[in-house]
C-alpha cells in the first residue's frame, strides 16, 4: 500500500463522520429558527466545534501548504466564521483591549511583548458553566530570513488552558495561523522549546501532526549574570564613538541617523517613531554611532518583566560592521552599572569572529539546549493526489 493510498483512507473516514455531522447539523438549524435556548446553543456549538476538529484533523492529513491542506484549511476557517455567526466569538485576536482576558495564559515579557505590538497574538474562547473564557492563546511575528528576504513565520508561544486541553483547541490556534501563512504565500514556520520543557512531548506530538521536522540545537542567544560581566580589557576598548540613546533620540541627532539606515532596514524607523515603543527601548544600555561621512550602527535593548537585558536590534551599515562588538561592550558594561543584581543580559550569536569575541569576553555563559521545529513548502513525496483530495473533502463539507 502506498502512502496515497494510505491518505485516502484517513481521510475517506474522516468524510463519513463529516457527513454525519453535517446532517446533524442541517436538522439542528431547521428546529432553530426562532432563536436559541442556551441549552440549543451548547448543542449546536458542540456539533460545530466536533466538524471544526474534523475538518482539522483532515487538514493534517497532507502537508498544510499543498494544494490539498489549503483548501482544507480553508474549509475548516469557513466553520470557524459560521460557528461565529451562529453561536458568538471562537478566535479573537488579542490586542491591548482585550489582553486582560488572556494573562494568565502568557509570560509577563510576552504580555509587554503584545501590548507594545512587537508580537501578535490570537485567543482561543469556548463557552462553558454560562460563561465566555480565555481557552488557549499562540504567539507569534514574522521575521525576515537574515540570508534572503524571504519572509519566516516565527511561533513564539502556544499554550492551552489546563481544564480545556483534550478539546482541540491547540489544533484549532495552530490550523488558524497556518491559514494566514498559507493566504499570504508564506511556506516559512518555525517554532522552537527548551529541551527540559515540562511539556516538551506534548508540543512535539503537536507540531510533528502538522508535518513540522524537528532537530536540537542550541538557542541564537547566550545569557550571563551581570555578576559574571567582568570588565576584559575586550570591553573596555570600545570605540569613545559610542554614544548612549539618550543622545540619539535628540534631534536632528535621530533623522540624521534614520536617514543614513532606511537603506539597510526600512522597518527602523517605523519602530523607533511608533507612540507604542516610546519608552520601550532602554536610553542607557542601548547606543549607537553616527559619523560624518554617514556611516553608522545601532543596538537597541530592553529591560523584560523577567529581568532579562536583552538586545532586539543590531543594524549598521556595511562600513560599520566592524563595530558591533562595540556596541556590544557598551551595553555589557553599561547594563552592569546599572543593572547588577539577579538580572542577567542576553546576546544574539554568532559564528565567526563576533563568536570568538563574546567567548574571549564572557566566560560564564548559558546557551539553552532547544529543540527546533520547522514547516516548509511541501516535498515531492508529499505531493499526493490533490484533485481527488479535494472531492472528497468539497463532499464532506458541503
Amino acid at each position: 500500500m502506498n502512502m496515497t493510498e494510505i491518505y485516502f483512507r484517513k481521510l475517506t473516514d474522516t468524510s463519513e463522520e463529516l457527513d454525519e455531522l453535517n446532517d446533524s447539523l442541517k436538522a439542528l438549524k431547521k428546529q432553530l429558527k426562532n432563536g436559541l435556548s442556551e441549552e440549543e446553543k451548547r448543542e449546536l456549538a458542540s456539533l460545530y466545534l466536533k466538524r471544526i476538529n474534523l475538518q482539522y484533523r483532515a487538514a493534517k492529513t497532507f502537508h498544510p501548504f499543498s494544494t490539498f491542506g489549503k483548501r482544507a484549511l480553508s474549509f475548516a476557517q469557513k466553520s470557524v466564521a459560521e460557528y461565529e455567526k451562529s453561536v458568538g466569538p471562537l478566535n479573537t485576536q488579542v490586542t491591548e483591549d482585550n489582553l486582560v482576558r488572556f494573562k494568565t495564559l502568557l509570560t509577563p515579557d510576552l504580555v509587554e511583548e503584545i501590548k507594545v505590538g512587537k508580537k501578535q497574538a490570537l485567543g482561543a474562547l469556548r463557552y462553558r458553566d454560562g460563561g465566555l473564557h480565555a481557552a488557549g492563546v499562540v504567539v507569534f511575528d514574522l521575521e525576515i530570513d537574515s540570508l534572503g528576504e524571504e519572509p519566516i513565520f516565527r511561533l513564539d508561544w502556544l499554550y492551552v488552558r489546563k481544564d480545556f486541553r483534550g478539546l482541540g483547541i491547540g489544533d484549532s490556534l495552530l490550523g488558524a495561523v497556518l491559514n494566514v501563512c498559507s493566504s499570504c504565500e508564506i511556506e516559512s514556520v518555525t517554532v522552537d522549546f527548551p529541551e527540559n520543557e515540562n511539556f516538551e512531548q506534548e508540543y512535539y506530538n503537536l507540531f510533528s501532526g502538522w508535518h513540522f521536522e524537528f532537530e536540537i540545537g542550541f538557542a541564537p542567544y547566550l545569557m550571563t549574570s551581570l555578576k559574571d560581566v567582568e570588565e576584559t580589557r575586550g570591553l573596555k576598548n570600545y570605540s569613545k564613538d559610542i554614544k548612549p540613546f539618550k543622545d540619539f533620540m535628540k534631534e536632528p541627532e535621530r533623522e540624521k541617523f534614520l536617514s543614513v539606515i532606511d537603506d539597510i532596514d526600512a522597518s527602523l524607523r517605523d519602530l523607533l517613531t511608533s507612540k507604542s515603543m516610546v519608552g520601550y527601548f532602554d536610553n542607557e544600555v542601548s547606543c549607537y554611532c553616527l559619523s560624518d561621512e554617514g556611516e553608522g550602527a545601532l543596538l537597541l535593548a530592553h529591560r523584560a518583566p523577567s529581568g532579562a537585558v536583552k538586545i532586539e536590534n543590531i543594524v549598521f551599515t556595511p562600513k560599520n560592521e566592524g563595530l558591533v562588538t562595540d556596541l556590544i561592550s557598551f551595553f555589557a558594561l553599561e547594563s552592569k552599572k546599572k543593572f547588577e543584581g539577579e538580572d542577567h543580559i542576553s546576546i544574539p550569536v554568532e559564528a565567526g569572529p563576533l563568536g570568538d569575541f563574546l567567548d574571549n569576553n564572557f566566560k560564564k555563559q548559558l546557551r539553552e539546549i532547544v529543540t527546533e521545529g520547522a514547516l516548509f513548502a511541501p516535498g515531492i513525496d508529499e505531493n499526493v493526489n490533490v484533485d481527488m483530495a479535494a472531492r472528497l473533502l468539497s463532499a464532506a463539507a458541503a
